[in-house]
């Protein structure tokens, strides 16, 4: 116990002397401009209330937003915050964004910077000059390297998945856009839905939203992307540890695949144009939601027996396909399906077939009960329930652990599977009191949030809880649900509590982790979301670099963490060249700021990896440089950064996430 305390008073001395600090980073430019993005941190232990951010800016700004912007005459600017974030909060941050437009010339770092009249440094740089330490080089072969830890680190292939729909359609009604997506709490990232034309080829499915909505800093030049994807393009670059993939079909635009499936030319066709279709957009792979092979889904769909095995074949050349275009640009490509977790359709796929051909299967372990249904019932069980009256496999089947065990014996791989969740419930209406409204006749759906019978997370938790519905719990099925006795209302749903069981269970069964539909329907705290990225990834980790421009030794880290009291951040770097990319260059310790040297109280070792404490808020290392060394300079060259959340009392790593690669 006396360790944890002298940690935690440590913690206090960095973040109760530190000053607020900002970062400038520049997400997207093209020929004629630029989006520009500062973020105001404030370490501290006290609020900065009604802040005022001024800073010398030479180059004009335009647009702007998260802040209102004003211009006080000779290149110096005033921002201030609008109303979501006029206080700057003890160890939190802000941060708002602009446009401007340049003629060639990048735009330099805001200088002179002042919040609420105190000087704060601009990516290290302090106030009123000057700048961090000097341009440095060292040997291409290091004597000393740092030894690696014994973990996985790609976040490419992270040990739990925690992968979310983002709906084309989101941006509508929704008002839910890719920068609202909390992307340090996602692996991955499926876009829904791409169509499948009438050539059989894969389509757009909105091209409004998909590529032509505009949003700041997009560019109006012919051919400029624009809209969602171009949004998760910059998100990726936000947060480089996500993997984006295309999701192709869905219940409402499955009805061509069997026909895009049917002969090996149609099928080559088909793979390729994803292909084409990935690359051309900058996804990292493609998501077949064939909704379903041979029957169960939409009426109008076109279906055919052989589908079962024409699916087999058609993810065997999509496979083949990807793996070739791998071949010519080095990147690895995924390939995943959302898969029924219903017997009647998953006994319609080759399962045992087809999992090599996959990196993992998304189980829509939910919908197993809807309007079509006599009686309200789970539509989302963890397990059966005993008493449930439902017939045969409807009550034995109809749940997660069943499908999930299903596919087990089919000889695929449990980190294969990945066990889809609703972050939505469904409801019915006309419901008796009877048992709490569960396993009850119905008469008629509710008008639900967006569509009849279907009512997103936050509408339930802030809206019908509020307004006298009662949760109940069932401890078989390990699934909430709500009765309103006053409106003859119940809704099947799931909550933090289901969501941390079925985290725990994926953990048990050894599965890949979680897929969930879809991010807009959580609340705007991101409950459902954090509980299971808590539950399957750890604390919440991730890393930023750039450079200041101060030379080949000038690096400016951002760590942000949850980590507890007695977890540190290890900092670590490839000092030498990096052909091989990630993970092929030596590591060294890196030097923090002087501020950040006093407060720890211990001296620097080029050989000894660098320890901080992070909080539950965010730190950020100033102006910080490799160990002194003479020889052949870093310029033109790759450097690679991680983080680490370190366990210093029980010395065990306990999470690995951020990864930034920079060329200068």
């Amino acid at each position: 116990m006396r360790a944890i305390a002298v940690l935690l008073t440590v913690a206090a001395v960095i973040y109760g002397q530190a000053s607020p600090t900002v970062t400038y980073a520049l997400p997207s430019t093209w020929a004629s401009g630029f989006t520009a993005q500062i973020t105001v941190d404030n370490p501290g232990t006290s609020p900065v209330n009604a802040w005022i951010l001024e800073f010398d800016y030479a180059h004009g700004i335009g647009s702007f937003w998260n802040a209102q912007v004003t211009s006080l005459g000779n290149g110096r600017w005033r921002v201030t915050g609008v109303s979501s974030n006029t206080n700057l909060a003890a160890g939190g941050s802000v941060s708002f964004g602009f446009g401007g437009s340049w003629n060639g010339v990048p735009p330099s770092d805001p200088s002179n910077a002042t919040l609420n009249g105190v000087g704060a440094p601009v990516n290290g740089v302090p106030s009123g000059g000057g700048g961090g330490p000097g341009p440095g080089a060292c040997p291409t072969t290091p004597a000393a390297p740092l030894v690696r830890p014994n973990v996985a680190v790609d976040p490419a292939n992270p040990a739990k998945r925690v992968v979310g729909y983002f709906t084309a359609w989101s941006v509508y009604g929704r008002n839910y856009h890719v920068p609202d997506v909390p992307a340090d709490r996602l692996t991955h990232i499926n876009y829904a839905f791409a169509n499948i034309g009438s050539n059989l080829l894969i389509e757009l499915g909105d091209p409004y939203a998909d590529i032509d909505r505009f949003y700041p800093g997009d560019s109006w030049a012919p051919g400029a992307l624009r809209g969602s994807f171009n949004r998760l393009r910059l998100l990726k670059q936000q947060y480089p540890h996500v993997r984006t993939l295309i999701s192709v079909g869905g219940w409402t635009w499955s009805g061509r695949f069997s026909d895009a499936a049917l002969t090996p030319a149609r099928r080559a066709a088909f793979a390729q144009s994803c292909v084409d279709f990935i690359v051309q957009y900058e996804f990292d792979g493609v998501d077949i939601d064939w909704e379903y092979p041979v029957g169960g889904g939409l009426a109008s769909n076109t279906t055919r027996p052989q589908d079962k095995q024409n699916y087999t074949l058609l993810l065997a050349e999509l496979r083949a396909r990807l793996d070739a275009q791998s071949a010519l640009d080095g990147k690895p490509y995924l390939l995943t399906i959302a898969a029924p977790a219903g017997p009647a359709t998953y006994a319609n796929l080759e399962l045992g077939l087809i999992h090599p051909y996959l990196d993992w299967i998304n189980v829509m372990a939910y919908d197993f009960h809807g309007s079509w249904s006599p009686l309200t019932n789970f539509h989302n069980a963890l397990y059966a329930a005993s008493g449930d009256p439902s017939p045969g496999v409807v009550a034995t089947d109809f749940n997660a652990n069943a499908a999930v065990q299903a596919y087990l014996a089919e000889g695929i791989p449990s980190d294969k599977i990945v066990l889809g969740t609703p972050f939505y419930g469904r409801g019915w209406t006309g419901v008796p009191v009877s048992n709490d409204g569960l396993w009850q006749p119905f008469t008629g759906l509710p008008q639900g949030t967006w569509e009849p019978g279907v009512y997103d997370y936050d509408d339930i938790t802030d809206n019908l809880i509020p307004s006298g519905a009662t949760r109940y719990w069932h401890p078989e099925a390990q699934v909430p649900w709500v009765y309103d006795p006053q409106a003859g209302l119940m809704v099947s749903y799931e909550d933090d509590q289901s969501l941390a069981n079925k985290a725990s269970y994926v953990n048990a069964q050894g599965l890949g982790g979680i897929m969930f539909w879809e991010l807009s329907s959580d609340d705007d705290q991101h409950t459902l979301l954090g509980v299971l990225h808590d539950g399957l990834v750890g604390p919440r980790l991730w890393l930023q670099a750039a450079t200041s421009g101060g030379g080949a030794n000038d690096l400016w880290l951002r760590v942000t963490g949850e980590t507890t009291p007695a977890s540190h951040v290890i900092v670590l770097g490839s000092a030498t060249p990096a052909p091989g990319g990630i993970g092929s260059g030596p590591l060294f310790g890196l030097v923090p700021d002087a501020t950040l040297m006093t407060a720890l109280g211990r001296p620097f070792a080029p050989d000894d990896p660098l320890h901080w404490p992070v909080g539950a808020s965010t730190y950020t290392a100033g102006a910080v440089q490799l160990p002194p060394c003479t020889g052949v300079g870093l310029a033109g060259q790759t450097f690679e950064v991680r983080a680490f959340a370190y366990d210093v009392l029980g010395g065990t790593l306990v999470a690995a996430s951020g990864i930034a690669i920079l060329n200068w």
